[in-house]
């Protein structure tokens, strides 16, 4: 196409005005997907803040040395929520899911981080098979699959 051709077509109105709007939507989880790691903490924080725990104090952690705490949500009677923010290319592994949790128990057990109320992972990717069984079947903490397609593990 020739630009003279491609400035023709923008200056032709819109005949049928139906037409606008209509293109697909993406899925809430897809747009979620296009974030980057800080982008995704940003959106869980915003969320945390404004749609779930309004009037409680929420900070941002996430980064190298966080321990296991990318959002820390805080009340006036010293209940602590923790939020861990993953976003991988591929479900969250077994492994990966005891370290995360081994971390806050760790922190928490030696001081460096207040005992959680909760705890949240949040794994975009969703979990793998086999993490998903043992938490069903051997330990009692919750499973949330969202709308959305993305899993929530809750440890109270």
């Amino acid at each position: 196409m020739s630009e003279n051709t491609f400035n023709e077509l923008k200056r032709q109105p819109i005949k049928d005005k139906s037409v606008i709007g209509t293109r697909p939507v993406l899925p809430p989880i897809k747009i979620l997907e296009t974030y980057g790691f800080e982008d995704f903490e940003d959106f869980i924080l915003e969320w945390a803040s404004v749609f779930l725990l309004p009037g409680y104090h929420v900070v941002k952690r996430g980064g190298a040395g966080d321990m296991g705490i990318d959002i820390l949500v805080s009340d006036e009677n010293s209940n602590h929520i923790f939020y861990q923010c993953k976003k991988y290319s591929t479900p969250f592994t077994l492994p990966d899911t005891i370290t995360e949790i081994g971390k806050i128990c760790y922190y928490s057990y030696i001081g460096e981080i207040p005992k959680p109320t909760e705890y949240y992972l949040v794994a975009l990717s969703g979990l793998n098979h086999p993490c998903e069984q043992f938490f069903w079947r051997k330990m009692k903490l919750k499973i949330k699959l969202l709308s959305n397609g993305m899993y929530v593990v809750k440890i109270r």
